[in-house]
């Protein structure tokens, strides 16, 4: 395998695990800062598991975890993530529009629009948050 190639594959790699690192913490709604910590946890467990590697502790000491990347992340994978659901959309037959007003964490009223269809690759209904949208009174 050439040296580029190994490159190559090697940040495929990087992407890779930020991406999924990144969705981890919106997942479980953590804030960015968290990530710093959950590094300084992962180096003692790399280090026990593969002491022979001495490439692992460095590879994880260079992912870049600050908030400003991980916020470059999670709006690379909504993107992402609105145009798979609008492909989804262009094959559907059909949808549906769900309006629900409700009241966030701090009292403020919101209004959430969905979208409910049949996912033809899947061959299920879903149910899809489309937008929140504070409601002025």
């Amino acid at each position: 395998m050439s040296v580029t190639r190994k490159i190559g594959r090697g940040r495929q790699n990087r992407n890779l695990i930020l991406i999924q690192y990144t969705g981890t913490l919106n997942k479980y709604q953590k804030p960015f800062l968290d990530s710093e910590i959950v590094k300084e946890c992962m180096l003692p467990v790399v280090t026990t598991l593969f002491e022979e590697k001495k490439g692992g502790v460095s590879a994880i000491q260079s992912i870049p975890l600050s908030a400003r990347s991980n916020t470059q992340r999670t709006e690379i994978l909504a993107v992402d993530i609105k145009n798979t659901l609008f492909k989804l959309l262009q094959k559907a037959l059909c949808y549906a529009i769900a309006l629900d007003e409700s009241c966030d964490i701090v009292d403020e009223e919101q209004m959430s629009i969905f979208v409910r269809f049949l996912d033809i690759t899947r061959q299920i209904f879903r149910k899809e948050l489309l937008t929140n949208i504070a409601v002025k009174r």
